[in-house]
């Protein structure tokens, strides 16, 4: 801290608190005219002024140090004090002087009255063991610096003392020891490296105090940087094993793809609330992330090498979400939407985060498909299992997010019950919800093929892994979460690996169990049950095969013959001899499109111009029994086929239900739009997009335009 206050012809002074860099006071440096001319000018200030400093003679007490010249050609002239040839710690004063050479103002501190014994009975061997005594809890002892003979005034007290730096191999860190040269006690000792670990105040996002946040003083301002977490720097505490270079870090940033700047505070009172709780929370939670997995887990840090964990929050260019970079290896938290809060605020969501570092550090999940629904659900796992382990900040459920919203119950995910939101709770077409992860159809590919969808069927696991219960006509026994997150921990470290889909990591996950519980538990029969119940380790048709290991789970085929490689077993293949891996059957006649000469929904005989491979005559009404093809206007669409734009499901009206229908043919594979798909474009856009459902809620709900008229 420096606090300055100008001298003119008044005695006034700055008072310096922190560490002089130059060791040896005395070092010659070469003086040009002008710095000659400015010390003597900067003297004669001095001999001037010495009775308002409480000086005695100037030319004996300081030692000139050097002479800065500033931008503006201005010259400051710095001294050092010296009692009876002995450099005083902290004894300063500089001279101002004008581009003319004329001593202006001075700041600085003087001491007063010093009268201390100069001559030292204890030698620097014998100073130098104290001082590596003394911080043997936070110093393995490598190296020290020359001692110097020093006044220290410490506490309204002066000390001679030896000044010499300790040199630490396993922090990195230097501290600066004063050890009294009269008896050999150590009087302070500073860290070199002009730094402090220090606990500061603030509020988080949902406005909660926070008494203990482990930040950084860097001799001007408060980081957001936690070196208390390093194996040998435990200043609070954490009992951590971080590297001795490692931090946990927070940064301000505009943009996702920025790092930022890192966070700091003049008072380390950390109440700006609209700015700094975010990165209040995400360091404060990270913390505890990092204490969590060291202590369940005995992972140090999310590589396991104790490395640092770097955040940044309030990225303007994306709203109300968070992120894992992996080839950055850091987070980021966006900023919020009306209605909304920073993730930063929720727990399960900082950890969610953190556990992808895990995964990427571990089996390295690829992220798409059911390796990337893994990954996630991993994630909601560690994210729930550590707002569990802490309900002294967040009351403990099974949902994600949900401090993200400022009013209602909202989330985004349950663990629970993932239908809530949209998710499955159980492997496989048969549940509404379960995203294609076959490329079938419009929207296929978003969210890398539904991890973020999919992602429900090891939650729903993992709960009933946790809690118990009965699902799908199974019954499971929990284990409790703090043991099915060991197991979860345990499968994704060192059973999972990077391509594995849920059936494959189902079966690691049991083999993981038998090797981690304890003797008479049966958490192995917990797993099992539990993936059954979510339909991995389900056999529908008994042949032998799990349904999601089984090419074609309802009809027995223990042989898995599949002649066309489109991983649809013969048994169940409605086009045996053409790959077609999404089994595509519009009018339900056992032929698949891409195989059936007259695609014929309505079945009046004419096929539906959708489908191109038909070689019957082209139904100009299908979807509706139009045998006789009546077209009284002779515009190629039937009689039978006039329809309001935007009525995706034929019922006469355009409603939310045309939206969900819409839904349901881009994102499930249903029916296309009846009765042709133009009844579909709400838009009039010339296709069939998720702009069409959009355009209908709009209209619906919100008053927005009608459908457009240009239907046939």
């Amino acid at each position: 801290m420096r606090r300055l206050i100008l001298i003119s012809s008044q005695v006034l002074f700055m008072l310096i608190c922190g560490i002089v860099d130059d060791v040896n006071c005395r070092t010659a440096f070469a003086r040009s005219f002008e710095d000659e001319r400015a010390i003597t000018a900067a003297l004669d200030h001095l001999e001037t002024h010495k009775g308002d400093y409480g000086m005695e003679s100037p030319s004996n007490e300081m030692e000139v140090k050097r002479v800065d010249t500033d931008a503006i050609g201005m010259r400051h002239v710095r001294f050092d004090q010296y009692y009876a040839g002995v450099r005083v710690f902290g004894g300063e004063m500089i001279v101002h002087s004008d581009r003319s050479g004329r001593a202006e103002n001075t700041t600085g501190k003087y001491y007063k009255n010093i009268g201390v014994e100069v001559d030292p009975r204890v030698t620097p061997e014998e100073a130098l063991d104290a001082a590596v005594k003394y911080l043997s809890d936070k110093c393995n002892f490598r190296q020290s610096t020359d001692a110097e003979l020093v006044i220290f005034p410490w506490e309204g007290t002066y000390y001679l003392c030896w000044r010499l730096g300790v040199k630490c191999l396993n922090s990195g860190d230097y501290w600066d020891s004063f050890v009294d040269a009269l008896d050999g006690e150590v009087v302070h000792v500073i860290n070199r490296l002009m730094t402090d670990d220090v606990i500061g105040t603030g509020y988080g996002v949902m406005g909660d105090y926070r008494n203990h946040i482990d930040a950084f003083y860097n001799g001007i301002d408060y980081e957001l940087r936690d070196r208390t977490r390093r194996i040998d720097n435990d200043p609070h505490g954490h009992d951590g094993e971080m590297l001795a270079t490692s931090h946990i870090l927070t940064h301000y940033t505009e943009s996702i793809y920025e790092v930022g700047t890192v966070a700091t505070d003049a008072n380390n009172v950390w109440d700006q609330t609209d700015v700094q709780s975010p990165a209040v929370d995400a360091h404060f939670y990270l913390g505890l992330v990092y204490d969590w997995m060291l202590s369940e887990f005995d992972r140090n840090s999310y590589d396991d090498n104790g490395s640092s964990i770097i955040v940044s929050v309030n990225a303007q260019d994306v709203a109300d979400n968070a992120f894992w970079f992996w080839e950055e290896e850091r987070m980021v938290f966006c900023r919020w939407s009306a209605g909304r809060r920073s993730l930063a605020g929720c727990p399960d969501v900082v950890a969610h985060e953190f556990a992808h570092g895990v995964t990427v550090a571990t089996s390295d999940l690829i992220y798409e498909k059911e390796p990337g629904a893994l990954h996630e659900s991993f994630s909601d796992m560690m994210g729930t299992a550590f707002e569990w382990a802490h309900p002294e900040y967040d009351t403990p459920d099974w949902l994600c997010g949900e401090n993200g919203y400022t009013s209602g119950t909202g989330a985004f995910r349950s663990l629970s019950d993932p239908h809530i939101y949209g998710h499955p709770d159980y492997y496989g077409d048969s549940d509404p919800y379960w995203h294609d992860t076959r490329g079938c159809g419009y929207g296929s590919s978003s969210d890398a093929y539904g991890v973020h969808t999919n992602s429900g069927v090891g939650n729903k696991w993992f709960y009933l892994v946790s809690e118990g219960g009965y699902h799908h006509g199974v019954s499971v026994t929990g284990i409790g979460i703090e043991n099915a997150a060991l197991l979860a921990y345990w499968s994704n470290a060192y059973y999972w690996t990077s391509a594995m889909n849920y059936y494959q990591a189902a079966l690691a996950t049991i083999s993981a169990a038998l090797a981690l519980e304890p003797a008479g538990a049966t958490w192995h029969i917990t797993a099992e049950d539990a993936w059954k119940a979510v339909g991995v380790l389900s056999d529908y048709d008994q042949d032998g095969l799990a349904d999601a290991a089984d090419n074609c789970p309802q009809i027995s085929n223990s042989d898995q013959a599949d002649i066309d490689n489109d991983e649809i077993g013969d048994a169940c293949d409605n086009c045996l001899n053409t790959y077609n891996p999404c089994q595509r059957n519009y009018d339900e006649d056992s032929y698949g499109d891409l195989c059936d000469n007259c695609t014929d929904y309505d079945d009046d005989g004419y096929g539906d111009p959708n489908f191109p491979n038909n070689t019957c005559p082209e139904d100009n009404c299908p979807g509706i029994y139009n045998p006789d093809q009546a077209d009284s206007d002779g515009d190629g669409v039937g009689d039978a086929c006039v329809f309001v734009c935007g009525d995706a499901n034929f019922d006469g009206t355009v409603s939310l239900g045309d939206a969900n229908y819409l839904i349901n043919y881009i994102f499930k594979d249903g029916p296309p739009p009846m009765p042709h798909l133009l009844a579909g474009d709400a838009d009039c856009g010339g296709s069939i997009n998720v702009g069409d459902p959009v355009y209908i809620i709009n209209y619906v709900y919100r008053n927005g335009p009608e459908p457009c008229a240009n239907c046939p």
